[in-house]
């Protein structure tokens, strides 16, 4: 629409590329100056790591399956692990 007002129907149906090749090169671009990141100069402290199961089940081994089984929906792996947090609900 640009074009049509600034040179009329005529013009509108030539080829324009090189019209905007130099009204491109025609333009200044700023250059923006990005201040670098420093660098942490500090060592980040390792963590420690924390025990598998931090309850303190672990000394207590496997927790025995109740009379019943495994409770519905449960899998072996996850009585192993969560069996002692299952029973220590039962008893609150």
């Amino acid at each position: 629409m640009y074009r049509k007002m600034k040179y009329g129907d005529e013009e509108l149906e030539a080829d324009q590329t090189d019209v905007v090749v130099e009204e491109m090169e025609m333009k200044i671009v700023p250059q923006i100056a990005i201040p670098p990141v420093p660098q942490p100069t500090a060592t980040v402290p390792t963590p420690t790591p924390s025990p598998s199961n931090p309850s303190g089940d672990g000394d207590r081994g496997i927790a025995p399956l109740p009379p019943t089984g495994l409770p519905s929906g449960w899998t072996q792996q996850q009585w192993d692990h969560f069996g002692w947090q299952y029973i220590d609900s039962l008893s609150q």
